[in-house]
Parts: structure tokens; sequence; C-alpha cells
């Protein structure tokens, strides 16, 4: 069942206010209690760390129907400390785009442990990949099979873009058509 926007709206504010009450005022520099309460943020302390005026945080905890833009939900999120994935659903429930995945840092060489294997392996043949098929170590019997390795720029260094680019990997590889194709797939 899709929900409709009362109730997006409504489980927004839920949401919204469940973050809030969480959060421990110390870890923002405020005295813990007051007023008989033990922790949590106030709405006012919200609005003000996230920019907005204090009524419009209270409608979004309110579900009224208003239309806050992504950047008061971020910096909403950012006030509460959400984690990617409680942004990620804060926008979903405003009807925004989820974030774009986070992107995972270039790797360029492997860790020195890894080397140490690859080099342990001797005479065969070994190389190490990332995630995106790129080349972050091999061995020396490697370099020796396929020289270009070396000189290759890192960025460069991928190993789908070298079976289809780089004639040197095609005259390496026993049957080219099928082997490639089974690295495409």
């Amino acid at each position: 069942m899709v929900p409709t926007d009362p109730d997006r709206r409504a489980e927004l504010g839920t949401f919204l206010r469940s973050s809030r009450e969480r959060l421990l005022r110390v870890d923002f520099g405020l005295p813990a209690g007051g007023r008989g309460r033990t922790v949590g943020l106030r709405r006012e302390e919200v609005a003000y760390l996230s920019g907005v005026s204090v009524t419009w945080y209270t409608w979004l905890e309110q579900g009224r129907d208003i239309n806050p833009s992504r950047q008061v939900l971020d910096a909403v999120s950012r006030a509460l400390r959400l984690t990617v994935a409680e942004h990620r659903y804060v926008l979903g429930l405003a009807g925004f785009a989820p974030l774009p995945a986070p992107v995972a840092d270039d790797v360029t060489t492997v860790p020195s442990h890894v080397q140490r294997l690859l080099d342990a392996i001797g005479e065969n043949p070994a190389y190490a990949l990332t995630p995106e098929w790129g080349i972050a170590g091999w061995n020396a019997a490697y370099e020796r099979l396929y020289p270009n390795v070396a000189t290759t720029p890192a960025t460069e260094r991928n190993l789908l873009w070298v079976v289809f680019t780089d004639p040197a990997v095609r005259t390496l590889l026993d049957d080219w058509q099928v082997t490639s194709q089974r690295f495409l797939a």
C-alpha cells in the first residue's frame, strides 16, 4: 500500500519528533532537564539550529499540509544529526528523490598486506581488483605477462577497460571473443 500524502506528512512529523526527543541536550551544550524535561531538544532549538522559523518546524512535526524544500529538510536533518539512511527516509517521506549513493574512495593501490600476499604467490600471475574492476595491485609475474599494467595511469587501469581497449590484452586471452563477453556479462 502506498501511503497517502496525509499519511506521509504524519509519518514525517512523528519521525522528526522522535528524532528530536532522542537527542541529549548536553551534546548541544545545553543544560540537561529543565521544566520537568530530562532529554531531547525543544522545537525552538531545532528550528534555531536548522535556520527555520519555529512555526515552520512546528508545522512539520504536526504533519501540516506544507511543502518544505529539500534545503529545509537537509538543514533539519543536520540539526537532528540524522544518519544517511534516516536523512534518505525523511526526503522520501517528503516526496524527494533519495540522496545519491556515497561514492567509494578511489582505490589506486592495495593495502600492504594484500601486496605481500600477491608477491608470495611467486611465479603465478596474480592481481587484485577494486569493486569497480580497477587493477589495484599485482605481482611481478603478472607484470611480466602484461607489462602495460605498470605504465597505465591508475585512473585508466581498469580490467574491463583494458580488455576492450588494449590490443596487448587481446593477445593474452585464448579466445578473446568468448572471454570478453564473459567479462562484460
